[in-house]
């Protein structure tokens, strides 16, 4: 059992890590051109948490595995190979490395400059690059698709020049690599079981909800409604209660049946949707309070800040489909809506309702 190299040879540890990256460079590449191509939804976000937290991953092994490299030099090459190989491998070995350095800090420096918060396998808090900055955001997007693309070229050079060498000039190249496979095969197999392992939830069954809200303006009432983007209502594991819920709303979409109020809406003043153009209110602890009744203790992320907000909702089933409503009230200020001059609660309430009436069922 050879774990180091030799100078004919690839050792077990190399071999290990050069195709678990492969595969999962392979994984990162097709998720991440799935969930690009994913309608908003609360699959969607898994798909980005996932993609962000397995390119920290790769990041992680790349450092380890340049370690080893170092600490474990690569075996000779083979007898007959030309000088013009030796240059045009290390050159295409470097750039793959830099390549990949380069797509995972681009991704990790435009999850950073998001408004959106993540954490690395859902769990672990990550450090941000830098604040929200849409410019450098949107650039660092850019640069992380084409180094994807160019990561992408220089592969199916790697693997045309590792076919060359196997099937035209017949020598071990490949095959003291190929090896290697078998250190991975469990992985693949638990990965594959721990997909298989996930349990259905409850998501909106039509394309949208709304959440409808009423203010008060010199004691009067003002009516208005936001798009709801997403729905997540997991089960508990005893199916009769619920583990946790994730509502995500557009905030841009909010509508007073006013277009001059709605434009208004919009402004730093009010929800500032240029910065912050959706809401989000997550939840880890919900409590049964009754037969159909629940809370939800959880916190609202709303123009840029995270309070903690208590949501009762009803839930009723019927067939295969579900009725989930509910109704409570929270202060604007609390959340910044309606600064300046609109902070003065003698023109415009600081109490708004919240009321909603979704149609769920379940989703893969």
């Amino acid at each position: 059992m050879i774990w180091r190299n030799t100078s004919q040879a690839w050792g077990r540890i190399a071999r290990g890590l050069h195709w678990l990256m492969a595969l999962l460079i392979a994984a990162q590449l097709i998720l991440g051109w799935i969930a690009q191509q994913w309608e908003r939804s609360p699959l969607k976000i898994d798909m980005m948490t996932a993609h962000k937290s397995l390119g920290i991953t790769l990041l992680m092994l790349l450092v380890v595995r340049l370690l080893w490299r170092w600490f474990d030099p690569a075996p000779g090459y083979p007898e007959g190979s030309r000088g013009w190989e030796h240059i045009l491998s290390r050159f295409t070995h470097a750039t793959l490395y830099l390549l990949i350095s380069g797509m995972i800090l681009s991704g990790w420096l435009a999850a950073s400059t998001s408004v959106v918060p993540w954490k690395l396998w859902w769990f672990i808090p990550w450090p941000r690059l830098t604040g929200p900055d849409k410019a450098l955001h949107e650039l660092a997007g850019e640069s992380h698709e084409l180094l994807a693309w160019l990561i992408l070229i220089v592969i199916t050079g790697h693997v045309i020049a590792a076919l060359r060498h196997h099937f035209i000039k017949r020598n071990d190249v490949l095959k003291r690599m190929w090896k290697g496979m078998l250190l991975v095969t469990p992985l693949i197999m638990m990965m594959t079981s721990i997909n298989a392992a996930e349990s259905n939830y409850w998501g909106m069954a039509n394309a949208s909800g709304e959440l409808q809200f009423t203010a008060r303006y010199e004691n009067e009432k003002l009516e208005g409604r936001f798009k709801i983007i997403s729905v997540r209502l997991d089960p508990g594991q005893n199916g009769r209660s619920f583990e946790s819920l994730v509502v995500r709303v557009d905030v841009g979409s909010a509508d007073m049946n006013d277009a001059e109020i709605n434009d208004a809406l919009r402004d730093q003043d009010w929800f500032d949707t240029g910065s912050y153009p959706e809401a989000e209110f997550k939840s880890n602890h919900i409590v049964r309070t009754g037969q159909d009744a629940f809370i939800a203790h959880g916190t609202l992320r709303l123009k840029g800040q995270e309070q903690d907000l208590d949501v009762p909702f009803q839930w009723r089933l019927k067939s295969q489909q579900a009725v989930m409503n509910g109704y409570l009230e929270l202060s604007r200020l609390d959340w910044g809506v309606g600064s300046g001059e609109w902070a003065d609660t003698r023109t415009i309430s600081d109490s708004v309702e919240l009321q909603f009436h979704l149609q769920l069922e379940q989703m893969d």
